[in-house]
């Protein structure tokens, strides 16, 4: 998995047989899948880090969306908060 998000192809994650993700007891696989629906094809991801100091690694990555391009889920603006009920 370090490889597909190091390599910014998230879309290979569905090529991962269900029964390796068990018996590996990856538990970022759904995460990382639900990452590749929210993101589509409009993002693009950089890993920043990974490290495996014990017996599990953690990894740190960063998407942001790619510039003049439509995205399958776009960035919200932030609205002010509400301080009275209206």
């Amino acid at each position: 998995m370090v490889e597909l998000v190091g390599g910014d192809r998230l879309a290979g994650l569905v090529d991962i047989p269900v029964a390796l993700v068990e018996e590996a007891k990856a538990d970022s696989w759904w995460q990382m899948l639900m990452l590749l629906g929210a993101t589509g094809e409009g993002w693009r991801g950089r890993l920043i880090s990974y490290e495996a100091p014990t017996y599990f690694g953690m990894l740190t990555a960063a998407y942001e969306p790619l510039a003049n391009r439509r995205t399958s889920s776009r960035p919200r603006k932030r609205t002010r908060p509400r301080t009275r009920a209206r």
